[in-house]
């Protein structure tokens, strides 16, 4: 793959950064949209726009630096990779909860506007974790596995030539696919969308885990990768009570 698409000078482009900068890019584009649906000043989606990105980047860098045998003096390389996406999730929704609180908006609503395109942030990020070769997959035989040859990609050395599982696009196609069963059934599943967001996202990694080969990097829990804890005990249960708690409003 293309960690890097091109450098001039001490300057680079690194494709992650990219892929994950369209990513936020295409989330603010849904906010704002259904800002608008929902008769809200767009301009909130600015500001939660940087909220997320400032607190979802410290968020998903953190976690990632927990559950992986990395420097901590590298925390700040962020365009080298190395990110967790549940990390960013549950600190960038609280960044964006707080402002909320603050300008009394309605959290509900203004949930599922960011619920919507969080879907399809994932597959934007995951097009660059495949770009860059991070999050790699397990050994695969199979007709579609993908190959990394360039010494610069994040699979390690001993796995540059070895075919392996392609799981970030696995990843990307099911973020593409829960995002489009979102936004058809946005109006009916009203004031739920985060809640199904995170139980949809929580099975699509969790099924994912067991094939990606980085998550061997990961501290391990009652035989499950600390990942699948997370998602079995804090996403899991938070999705299904947000669900419930939606229908009383």
């Amino acid at each position: 793959m293309f960690p890097e698409l091109f450098s001039l000078g001490p300057l680079s482009l690194k494709s992650y950064g990219l892929f994950f900068g369209l990513g936020f890019l295409a989330a603010l584009a849904v906010l704002r949209r259904e800002l608008r649906r929902s008769k809200i000043d767009p301009s909130h989606g600015e500001t939660m726009f940087w909220l997320a990105l400032v607190f979802g980047l410290l968020g998903s860098r953190l976690l990632y630096f927990l559950t992986n045998p990395v420097s901590w003096s590298d925390f700040w390389r962020i365009w080298e990779g190395g990110l967790s996406f549940t990390g960013g999730l549950l600190v960038a929704y609280a960044a964006c909860l707080v402002y909320m609180k603050i300008k009394a908006l309605p959290y509900l609503v203004v949930s599922d506007a960011i619920a919507l395109g969080m879907p399809l942030a994932l597959a934007l990020a995951r097009l660059g974790c495949l770009m860059a070769g991070c999050c790699w997959g397990k050994w695969s035989a199979s007709g579609w596995a993908i190959v990394f040859n360039n010494p610069k990609c994040s699979v390690p050395a001993e796995l540059l030539g070895v075919p392996l599982h392609p799981t970030q696009l696995y990843e990307a196609s099911g973020a593409l696919v829960i995002f489009a069963v979102l936004n058809f059934f946005k109006d009916k599943w009203k004031n739920k969308i985060p809640g199904i967001f995170v139980i949809f996202y929580g099975l699509l990694r969790f099924s994912l885990e067991f094939l990606r080969g980085d998550a061997s990097l990961e501290p391990s829990f009652l035989g499950m990768t600390f990942t699948q804890s997370a998602i079995l005990f804090i996403l899991w249960p938070l999705g299904i009570i947000w669900v419930v708690k939606a229908k009383r409003f």
